[in-house]
């Protein structure tokens, strides 16, 4: 054999195995896997900038953040990743401080402003200025904007006096409602859209009562006279829910259509006048609402309801020695996760609205509780804060144990305003090198 046959021979098996090593298959990220960078360090080095109230408008994340030149401003992030000051409101370093941040159409409302007055963007410096001067004798205040069908309704001080007003985003279009209380403030409160109406509590001449409109001064009315202290109002489908007191029942879950009729107390859980179950955490998942609520030994659980007294019951006694104390309610699909305490140890639970289905999820801190917080879903993962002994950290969950992991733990920590936004996950975070900023997860699809 020829001395270049036999070296062919030797360097062919090479070759082949190089082609091969080519053109074999790499590792792949896989659906669920997460990938955590900075945003933008808007404030350089460690220092703070404090990213808070973030919002999505559409394709923009609205935020406010803080900057030794610029004071506390309104900041966007946008679907393509670019991160920038809208407009420096208060000139200098003085803070406007933009809160209650809330999309209509295509723009955003917002309170800002030494002056607190209502403010509109459309997230351009000249398209955002303030849209009246509402009490010029001080702060108007607004609180609880509601988006009502393009118009926004929010309640707002003129001189002492708190009602209800709408603004279309102009000067003139800006105006009260319904002056509901002409002695004292009616302090609307919790506005909450269900379809072309809104829902609210108000003081009116009777106490406080259940409100709705449609935006008008005429269609501003009281629902009913009965239910006293109406609060937690959630929407479900085409009915509200609340918990509310009446005079021969403490405080107990409440059911409205919008009419008088339609407007009553689903179930007295907690029975007698002088025990409350005082339904928390009112979260509508499809047609049916989860909450917490006391019994009438004053043991809180979890319970469902579907508006009807016999669809209105105790989903676990999750907790039997002592209340489990459900908190932070979040939706993912038809999955309700929660935060509750067994044996004094408060952990991640899920629930599909059965009692077999409700279980822990992990037990994430195996030394005492995790105490997750913040629960928010988004790309098909449930996102929550929890305290380990290495700190409050940012976790993950599929609703499996093996699925529930800490998200570069060693990146960042005392994550803050989970906000799911373009199929990601942003927040504010800790690190040692950047200090508090804002920071996106992106979770593979």
């Amino acid at each position: 054999m020829s001395t270049d046959l036999r070296r062919l021979r030797l360097v062919a098996p090479v070759a082949v195995a190089v082609a091969l090593g080519v053109l074999a298959p790499v590792a792949h990220a896989a659906p669920g896997d997460t990938h955590t960078s900075l945003v933008r360090d808007i404030r350089p080095a460690a220092a703070n900038s404090f990213p808070a109230e973030l919002t999505v408008a559409g394709s923009t994340l609205y935020f406010q953040a803080n900057t030794p030149v610029l004071g506390t401003e309104l900041w966007k992030t946008t679907a393509a990743g670019v991160t920038s000051l809208v407009r420096n409101i208060e000139p200098g370093s003085d803070s406007s401080s933009p809160r209650s941040i809330t999309p209509v159409g295509s723009s955003i409302f917002f309170a800002a402003g030494q002056d607190r007055e209502l403010w509109r963007s459309d997230g351009t410096p000249a398209g955002t200025r303030r849209v009246r001067n509402i009490n010029p004798a001080g702060d108007s205040a607004p609180t609880d904007l509601v988006d009502l069908g393009g118009t926004l309704l929010f309640s707002a001080v003129v001189g002492a006096d708190q009602e209800l007003w709408r603004s279309d985003g102009t000067g003139p279009g800006t105006v009260r409602v319904k002056d509901i209380n002409p002695n004292v403030n009616s302090s609307p409160s919790e506005l909450t859209v269900i379809g072309s109406t809104a829902y609210f509590r108000a003081f009116d001449t009777t106490g406080s009562r259940l409100w709705k409109t449609d935006g008008t001064t005429a269609g501003t009315v009281r629902v009913q006279n009965v239910a006293r202290f109406p609060q937690h109002l959630t929407a479900v489908g085409g009915k509200l829910y609340f918990a509310a007191q009446d005079p021969t029942h403490g405080e107990e879950l409440w059911v409205s259509d919008g009419t008088a009729a339609g407007t009553h107390m689903v179930r007295d859980i907690a029975l007698g006048a002088s025990v409350a179950s005082a339904p928390t955490e009112l979260t509508a998942v499809g047609s049916k609402l989860y909450f917490s609520a006391r019994d009438t030994g004053g043991d809180r659980e979890l319970y469902v309801s579907d508006g009807t007294a016999a669809g209105t019951h105790r989903v676990r006694d999750i907790d039997p020695a002592a209340s489990s104390s459900p908190t932070g309610f979040a939706a993912l699909g038809g999955t309700v996760y929660f935060g509750a305490t067994q044996g004094g140890d408060t952990e991640l639970w899920r629930t599909d609205g059965t009692a077999a289905g409700t279980v822990r999820v992990k037990n994430i801190n195996a030394s005492g509780s995790s105490s997750p917080v913040d629960l928010t879903a988004s790309g098909g993962l449930m996102f929550f804060r929890a305290t380990t002994p290495a700190g409050d950290q940012l976790w993950k969950s599929d609703g499996t144990g093996p699925g529930t992991l800490p998200v570069n733990p060693n990146l960042v920590t005392s994550p803050t305003e989970l906000t799911d936004f373009q199929l990601s996950l942003y927040y504010a975070a800790t690190s040692s090198q950047y200090g508090i900023e804002l920071w996106r997860t992106e979770i593979e699809q």
